[in-house]
């Protein structure tokens, strides 16, 4: 059914509906309740009722008293209660369209509430996790003929968000809305003159259980930086286990902690060499990746060490065309990956292999104390792996 300007629709993955407000070949824009505008495909929406049907009723209504009133013989006090009843008529019309259009909203509904059930909830998903995710048309030219953007929460809680880009200070809405737990919302396409100006993201999210009880968290704001270059890089795209493709990701919150957390012993010591910088700076040094396990890791048998060598030269191999930061955001991608696949394996042993990255080291620990709190970290035996190599004891959380 061909979807036009002013047609009233439901949305199939998400809740509530809307009106449309701007047609572009397979997407659509619709404004919601709330007056918010949104981004869908044609097949993630179905139209409730057409525009103009109202127009046609009251059009059809008329032409029929006018035939009244065309015949000579009826007198004008009968013709008045020909239109009065005309009236009645197309008033309980339309008051049987609404009863019905409102059944029809509370089947969907209903049938909302069967797919999104608290059977998807877990443990781990009481701690709030929620992600950007860029997906390139075509992996071979990444980036190059633009990517589509979702927020994916990875939780057992509803989301209410704002994504907008920001400059110098402000901000411009990219999307708005309320999102499913254990669910994915694609909501822009970016096109690649476009890739720029997502260089710097701000995300809110709060976070609520709209039919039990639940453990309150803080509103989060958190600021993203994200390397442009990314998006043109085929390396940045890797299996996630919500996309049949590989997808780029980019942190916004993991575990309840917001990925634009600065470590404290790292600020301090900018502070002590710097004096003047601040703790804004230091987080807008920072790289955002993704805590989820890549799908083909194996395990390790019972016993056996889980050895991994995070030197650059070894995870990646050559990068001097690349960024500190982009390093960085690789590795320690790598050491979540092993962590995610590895977290429930109470007393699995993992050793992370360093090499002479004092900063490497500061942000692993950081973020292991952060992420895997029940996990023992310290220093490995320097007999076999070095001076330069930290030892981690799994915990089940």
């Amino acid at each position: 059914m061909e979807i036009k300007v002013g047609d009233k629709v439901r949305f199939l993955n998400a809740t509530g509906g809307g009106v449309v407000v701007g047609v572009a070949g397979k997407r659509v824009t619709v404004e919601d309740e709330d007056g918010f505008p949104s981004d869908y495909g044609v097949n993630e929406v179905v139209v409730v009722s057409k525009a103009g049907d109202d127009v046609m009723s009251r059009s059809t209504t008329q032409e029929s008293v006018a035939v009244a009133a065309g015949e000579t013989t009826m007198s004008v006090k009968k013709r008045m209660q020909a239109m009065a009843e005309e009236e009645d008529d197309e008033a309980e019309t339309t008051r049987a369209e609404t009863k019905e259009e409102v059944s029809s909203e509370k089947e969907l509904e209903e049938e909302e509430d069967e797919i999104f059930t608290d059977d998807l909830d877990t443990e781990e998903g009481e701690r709030l996790s929620v992600f950007l995710a860029f997906e390139s048309r075509d992996l071979d030219k990444a980036g190059t003929d633009g990517v589509v953007a979702y927020l994916v929460n990875d939780s057992n809680y509803d989301l209410m968000y704002i994504v907008a880009t920001t400059k110098d200070g402000k901000g411009r809405l990219q999307s708005a809305g309320k999102m499913e737990s254990h669910t994915r919302f694609e909501f822009k396409n970016i096109a690649q003159s476009e890739i720029n100006e997502w260089s710097h993201v701000s995300v809110q999210l709060i976070a609520m259980k709209p039919k039990k009880e639940y453990t309150l968290k803080h509103a989060f704001e958190v600021e993203l930086k994200i390397a442009p270059v990314r998006f043109f890089r085929r390396g940045s795209y890797v299996p996630n286990d919500f996309f049949d493709n590989d997808v780029m990701t980019v942190n916004v919150v993991n575990n309840d902690v917001p990925d634009n957390a600065v470590m404290e012993t790292e600020v301090a010591e900018k502070k002590e060499v710097a004096g003047k910088e601040t703790v804004a700076s230091v987080r807008e040094e920072r790289r955002k990746v993704t805590s989820l396990a890549r799908k083909e890791v194996g395990n390790a048998t019972a016993g056996e060490v889980i050895v991994v060598d995070l030197q650059a030269e070894k995870l990646i191999g050559d990068v001097t065309a690349m960024a500190e930061e982009d390093v960085l955001s690789m590795q320690i991608a790598e050491m979540r990956r092993v962590m995610e696949r590895n977290k429930k394996r109470d007393g699995q042993k993992i050793v992370f292999i360093e090499g002479r990255n004092e900063r490497l080291r500061k942000e692993m620990r950081y973020r292991l104390k952060m992420e895997y709190p029940t996990a023992e970290a310290e220093n490995a035996s320097q007999v076999r792996y070095g001076n330069y190599a930290t030892e981690v004891t799994v915990r089940k959380q």
